[in-house]
């Protein structure tokens, strides 16, 4: 997919845009949404989101290795998404009524509290697994680099809600 939206940027104009939860700028661009709070309840409630997913594809396709994987699901994991607030003034509840539906649904093989009774994975993604890692290693053959465009519309900002209607700029007025 990555060669085919590099493509389409070449042939079409195809406009990637930076996420806050991932690097894979070409994923989910005409929803502010889905790569962020969509993918921030997945994360909380499963304990990975979509940056887990995108590094897994790069290094089975041979473009990160297994620590620079690791180091992209660090920094993008637990982000919370920068679009939050839009999300908790459209459905009219506070950031703590939020997190406490949310906690609701956590799942507690993968979360549990700790003893200030914030919440943490059971699992630390810094360790790596003992079993056999240096010959599961697999060489990098090409980078994992994706392009962000210039937008076509500089001037727009996402500073609503949009339920429906995110898409091409051509057909808003």
């Amino acid at each position: 997919s990555k060669a085919q939206h590099e493509r389409m940027i070449e042939v079409y104009q195809y406009e990637s845009i930076e996420q806050n939860r991932t690097f894979d700028t070409y994923n989910d661009v005409d929803c502010f949404h889905y790569s962020s709070l969509h993918d921030y309840v997945k994360f909380l409630k499963h304990g990975y989101g979509k940056v887990t997913d995108h590094a897994c594809r790069e290094l089975r396709l041979k473009r990160l290795t297994r620590e620079q994987a690791g180091d992209l699901v660090n920094s993008y994991g637990n982000k919370a998404p920068v679009n939050f607030h839009m999300f908790l003034n459209w459905i009219g509840i506070e950031k703590n009524s939020f997190y406490y539906l949310i906690d609701q649904h956590r799942n507690p093989a993968v979360w549990r509290r700790d003893e200030n009774w914030e919440w943490e994975l059971i699992r630390n993604r810094d360790e790596p697994e003992p079993t056999n890692i240096e010959k599961q290693k697999l060489d990098v053959n090409e980078t994992c680099n994706f392009v962000i465009t210039p937008s076509k519309r500089a001037d727009y900002a996402d500073d609503k809600y949009v339920l429906i209607g995110k898409g091409s700029p051509e057909y808003h007025a």
